[in-house]
């Protein structure tokens, strides 16, 4: 009798998780909505529904995707609603899609990023579409919206930045509720102001590591997923991550290249910081990669690599990408030597005569 191929829609859910799962989506329904809409938070959306889908179940997903889309449709109206769609849907499907029938790993994490890529445009075109503007004007023109119709999140907000210095205003006042109605104007115009420059910086770049993320990260949990139900997936250990020799050398002349152009001509700056976000995350992720890999050789579980992913990626992000240069740079785990011999003797047994092979290529 065949095997039945399996996918992600009938695997069993964990009821107790999915309960849990919704029940934080619902309270933190408004936050996650507007993290849709901002530079670098943006592609946690789909992760966070990625590992859903993987680890928790279908339903889960489903209802969680339902009540971010219902959250954006309450506080953007009906085209916040239809980008929400577009921007979690498709990626999420797509990476399963190529998980369930185990493409390559490496094209599989290209087709992810070029779907990203695609939604994350349509989102961006929807909105100048409907609002008459570019994309950049609109989403502050619904930060401004948010800010006018909903006082008691706007000051929540407020008061957080605050506390954590993030913004200062003239009076001493230890809480929103005690600023007057002209200050309070003064400083989310302030806010706005500062918001629309950085957007129109950041953009781009997050257009181009958001592709990034859901194309190693997104593919890489699906199929690790996969793996912990004992089904086969093409899936490269992480701590062997790298980049390939010689492609240091590049990036280094390619971003020192795009900072003296963004210093010299106008209009660089955007593309400055896209290129330079790009190898920042690749660096990132080569730098947790040969932290894991220092865990597994000194014997340590895989639970330990997983939380140094975790802090390394969400927490410590700089520290991550110095790791990386000085791996790239100098191999200080040894793994780049150790595992190039592995790859070699992977392919020398794979053109074994003695394994029922021919030596011809």
């Amino acid at each position: 009798m065949e095997k039945r191929r399996f996918t992600f829609a009938s695997q069993k859910n964990r009821w107790g998780l999915t309960i849990l799962s919704v029940i934080l989506f619902i309270m933190l329904g408004p936050f996650a909505s507007v993290l849709a809409f901002l530079p670098r938070m943006m592609t946690a959306l789909p992760i966070i529904l990625i590992i859903l889908l993987g680890y928790v179940g279908i339903v889960s997903t489903v209802v969680c995707t339902a009540v971010v889309t219902a959250y954006a449709a309450l506080l953007f109206g009906a085209y916040g609603a239809i980008g929400a769609l577009v921007f979690l849907v498709p990626p999420l499907v797509s990476t399963a899609v190529l998980s369930e029938r185990n493409m390559p790993f490496f094209r599989s994490c290209a087709i992810s990023g070029t779907v990203m890529i695609i939604c994350e445009y349509l989102v961006l075109a929807i909105i100048s579409m409907v609002t008459g503007q570019d994309a950049v004007s609109a989403i502050m023109q619904l930060f401004v919206d948010f800010f006018n119709e909903n006082s008691m999140l706007t000051s929540s907000l407020l008061d957080m930045m605050m506390q954590n210095g993030l913004i200062t205003i003239n009076q001493a006042v230890s809480s929103v509720s005690q600023l007057t109605d002209a200050d309070r104007i003064v400083i989310l115009q302030s806010l706005i102001r500062s918001m629309d420059q950085l957007l129109r910086l950041e953009v781009p770049m997050q257009i181009a590591t958001g592709a990034v993320s859901m194309g190693l990260l997104g593919q890489f949990l699906m199929r690790y997923a996969m793996r912990t139900k004992g089904e086969k997936a093409d899936c490269p250990a992480f701590r062997t991550w790298r980049i390939p020799d010689g492609f240091g050398r590049v990036m280094l002349i390619t971003v020192g290249a795009m900072y003296i152009m963004s210093l010299i001509g106008r209009g660089m700056d955007a593309m400055f910081t896209v290129v330079s976000g790009v190898f920042e995350q690749l660096l990132g992720l080569q730098g947790i990669a040969a932290l894991c890999y220092m865990l597994h050789q000194n014997g340590k579980s895989r639970k330990a690599q997983i939380w140094v992913f975790i802090l390394g990626y969400f927490v410590l992000g700089i520290a991550a990408v110095i790791a990386g240069i000085i791996d790239q740079t100098f191999d200080f785990t040894h793994r780049r030597e150790e595992l190039k011999k592995l790859d070699e003797q992977r392919r020398r047994d794979a053109y074994d005569p003695k394994a029922g092979r021919s030596d011809e290529s």
